[in-house]
């Protein structure tokens, strides 16, 4: 066996035990990922190929074929690197959907929200889910699992030791240790903000920065925007301010910061140029006529340098 086809099929390992509910050993996944980049290349290849299976499955879809196709190590037949298009193939066949999330075979109940329309989830064994505007949820059918597909999501998370709650989100894996934590996932940006408790993440493309696996904790949170990944110190008070009809920042960009307007009331604001490279500190309220809150953001991001 080659060193690649190894790498895979410890790759291939990780992503099974994983999704067993309960999965207990990070500190040993942590250290695997740390190990190499590579490592952490193969388990992100295999996490993404996972959700795209369950994806299909759960619409009624065969898995895309082009994908699922074993192959060796004749480079003119590989459609994934030697080793995962196989790996893959064997997760489909051995029943990922019925199989990786426990006995249940129901599909994922999917939730989404428009643009500037908020929504609050209840499970059974009492977490809480706060959906804001333009996101995309799917609930396992277990009760201990969620797939952040697109938007921000606040989750409360009622603990249990033994079946901990999982939260997937770009290529991310954020398990609750605890937890009230908000969750942002948009094209090429991960964000993840803790008010209370902690949670382990697991960023897998984040290792090229040093952060292969992280525990956060009340007060701190992580950003990854593209390949680079920061931890960063917050006010937990002002985590999923958005529910309270406020948006707090430091030092963020002014494209993301209408993206986040956006996304929480439904409206589109215009700047000349967008903003360019400024950037804006402060506080910006949402509530009042919807004039009234364009009118506000304009000033407030048009203005030089940060404001308060």
């Amino acid at each position: 066996m080659t060193d690649k086809a190894r790498l895979d099929n410890e790759a291939l390992d990780w992503v099974i035990r994983l999704g067993d509910p309960r999965f207990a050993d990070w500190d040993a996944l942590t250290a695997w990922l740390a190990l190499s980049p590579d490592h952490a290349r193969a388990f992100d290849i295999l996490q993404l190929a996972e959700a795209k299976a369950v994806d299909e499955v759960a619409q009624g879809l065969p898995p895309s074929r082009a994908e699922f196709v074993a192959v060796n190590d004749n480079p003119s037949r590989r459609y994934l690197p030697a080793g995962i298009a196989a790996g893959v193939a064997v997760l489909v066949g051995l029943g990922l959907w019925l199989g990786l999330r426990g006995e249940d075979a129901r599909p994922w109940q999917e939730y989404r929200t428009a643009a500037g329309v908020h929504r609050d989830l209840r499970l059974a064994d009492g977490t809480r889910l706060a959906l804001n505007g333009d996101t995309v949820v799917r609930l396992d059918p277990g009760g201990r699992g969620a797939a952040l597909v697109s938007g921000e999501a606040l989750f409360v998370v009622r603990h249990d030791a033994a079946r901990p709650f999982v939260v997937t989100a770009g290529g991310a894996t954020i398990t609750d240790l605890g937890t009230r934590f908000d969750v942002v996932s948009e094209p090429g940006r991960l964000a993840v903000s803790v008010a209370e408790g902690s949670v382990a993440v697991a960023v897998a493309v984040a290792q090229a920065e040093g952060e292969g696996g992280l525990v956060l904790t009340a007060g701190q949170g992580f950003e990854r925007a593209g390949t680079r990944g920061r931890r960063f110190d917050l006010a937990p008070e002002g985590v999923a301010g958005w529910r309270e009809g406020r948006l707090h920042y430091e030092d963020a960009p002014v494209s993301l910061v209408l993206a986040d307007v956006a996304r929480a009331t439904g409206l589109r604001v215009e700047l000349e140029g967008q903003g360019g490279d400024r950037r804006f500190t402060g506080t910006i309220g949402l509530d009042g006529p919807p004039e009234a809150v364009k009118e506000r953001v304009r000033l407030l991001l048009s203005a030089d340098g940060d404001s308060d």
